[in-house]
């Protein structure tokens, strides 16, 4: 693999639908106040209780209430997902993905605004409101707010802008739970005597299922534009970013913690304002070795130590680091490179 190498980031992609939903905030499109079922389209959530009390801020931080449909209690969803004999080729819409949220056995975790629970339901909802506003599918939203204004362009929609043929393959080992129910492994055969499976090979799409909640892919040098868009404040990806920001550049060690992951699929993103330093970690396998937090960490650790000041960091995980060194953007004159670290992760590209 390359930094150019477009790679999925799963619910990386949160981010994306969020700094979108408030680029029309602040076009006055939106409102964060404003009830989902008056900007959604009409009957989208239909059948869901409480759902005339969300607001668009409610599913930006996960405070709605809504049932995650691909969460621990999700196995209904997977089965579906990975029993299909076209999955490969299937695009799930988002009526579909938010019919499992009307479903009796699938109530609110609380009322809206009552408190946090993670909802990719919700995301699926803030993509739906996207569309109805902009008049347009959520990944062109996506282009012409983030992607092209920020120069982003390997960056797009799996199953959308672009197939798994277009994207680095996605490893996993099974686990016993996978061998036991419907998962990525079905049908699919070890690669190396290991266990390690391709789990997106031969696929139309692998994670297009995942739509405004987790199908963005793009290259970790696209990944690092946008982070250097949110420290410069161009886009937003926090409920009150600038004073968050701000008061976590006086408080040293505050990181702020991003992270996406599914079966052979991690992402993570760390930013610590106070020394401005970010790092981006995505790895195309799970179940392979230290996890793509873990690996973040210990960079963010050498950072410290460094003088990297002012730069992101980035690694792709395989059997060694195959770049870390100065995002798009750093300060002239403060780049540097993590030499010859290694990720202690096992994964090869293939």
């Amino acid at each position: 693999m390359t930094l150019s190498d477009r790679i999925r980031v799963a619910s990386i992609t949160k981010m994306m639908t969020y700094a979108a939903t408030l680029e029309l905030v602040k076009a006055g499109r939106l409102e964060l106040s404003d009830r989902a079922v008056e900007v959604a389209p009409p009957a989208t959530l239909d059948g869901i209780p409480y759902a005339g009390e969300i607001e668009v801020g409610h599913l930006l931080d996960h405070r709605s209430g809504l049932y995650n449909f691909n969460g621990e209690e999700g196995a209904d969803f997977f089965g579906a997902l990975f029993s299909a004999r076209d999955r490969g080729a299937r695009e799930w819409t988002a009526s579909e993905l938010l019919a499992y949220a009307k479903r009796p056995e699938h109530p609110p975790t609380g009322r809206p605004g009552a408190g946090v629970a993670y909802s990719s339901t919700g995301y699926i909802v803030l993509e739906t409101i996207l569309e109805h506003v902009a008049g347009r599918s959520f990944a062109e939203v996506y282009r012409e707010l983030l992607f092209d204004p920020l120069g982003m362009h390997s960056a797009g929609v799996e199953g959308l802008d672009f197939g798994a043929d277009s994207i680095v393959s996605s490893y996993a080992r099974a686990d016993a739970g996978d061998r036991r129910r419907p998962s990525p492994f079905t049908g699919r055969n070890e690669v190396r005597a290991d266990g390690l499976v391709n789990l997106s090979a031969g696929l139309k799409q692998y994670n297009g299922w995942a739509r405004g909640a987790g199908a963005v892919a793009l290259s970790v040098r696209d990944l690092a534009k946008f982070m250097g868009a949110v420290r410069a404040g161009r886009v937003t990806v926090l409920a009150d970013q600038d004073n968050q920001i701000a008061g976590s550049k006086l408080k040293r060690g505050k990181v702020f913690d991003w992270n996406g992951g599914s079966w052979g699929i991690q992402a993570t993103v760390l930013f610590e304002p106070s020394r401005d330093i970010t790092v981006i970690v995505l790895t195309n396998g799970s179940n392979v070795g230290v996890s793509s937090h873990g690996i973040a960490g210990d960079l963010l650790t050498a950072a410290r130590a460094g003088p990297w000041r002012g730069t992101v960091l980035w690694l792709r995980a395989r059997d060694r680091c195959s770049g870390c060194g100065a995002g798009d953007g750093a300060p002239s004159g403060r780049r540097r490179a993590l030499r010859g670290w290694r990720s202690r992760n096992d994964l090869e590209a293939r």
